[in-house]
């Protein structure tokens, strides 16, 4: 299969991912490209099988450069696209990332594209994201410390295989219906006994 793995990342998160995805599926036997889907006009995407879309996730939504790919994208009659994106937030199902998943699954069903599969994975903050963390979410400064503990080697091993298997579980998944939907669970506790 001919595989585009599309991403827009700015800490390098995404990237990781992006090309664990590339690096699995490639041995797998696939034709993978890895692109900056900034660093392209994509047009119509008639030579790919599947298009698995990366972003980092920006105020609760996908980056726009991934918003405006996702509102011109256009693919073949059996193209399958799959998303995937890196957060900063150790609940990967909350308020801070909810909107992601909407986005891919929203622009996919407008375009009658069959979405296969949304990944989702922690990834170090930038220093800005960090900030912020710090300022509205985590103020308290043991609590602030145990998160970044957590957070300091994400992507880790098992994030990067796990998206391996997921890329994999897409593609195996062609014909059949639903989604396949990745979340890792990080185990953190605001709670100082803990």
């Amino acid at each position: 299969m001919n595989i585009l793995i599309p991403f827009f990342s700015q800490t390098g998160n995404t990237e990781k991912i992006a090309m664990a995805m590339q690096d699995g599926l490639s041995r797998n036997g696939h034709t993978v490209q890895i692109e900056r889907v900034e660093d392209k006009d994509y047009g119509l995407l008639t030579d790919y099988d599947a298009v698995l879309i990366g972003s980092a996730c920006h105020s609760r939504d996908v980056a726009e450069p991934v918003k405006d790919f996702l509102k011109h994208l256009r693919v073949g009659d059996d193209c399958i696209v799959a998303g995937f994106v890196t957060h900063s937030t150790v609940d990967p199902t909350g308020e801070w990332t909810d909107q992601c998943f909407n986005t891919f699954s929203r622009e996919c069903h407008a375009k009658n594209i069959p979405l296969k599969g949304y990944f989702s994975c922690l990834g170090k903050p930038s220093p800005s994201v960090e900030e912020f963390i710090h300022t509205n979410i985590i103020k308290n400064e043991s609590h602030f410390d145990k998160y970044l503990q957590l957070v300091e080697s994400h992507p880790d091993r098992t994030d990067l295989r796990h998206a391996q298997i997921f890329a994999e579980e897409v593609m195996s998944s062609r014909e059949s219906d639903g989604v396949i939907v990745f979340f890792r669970k990080y185990l953190f506790s605001k709670d100082p006994a803990s």
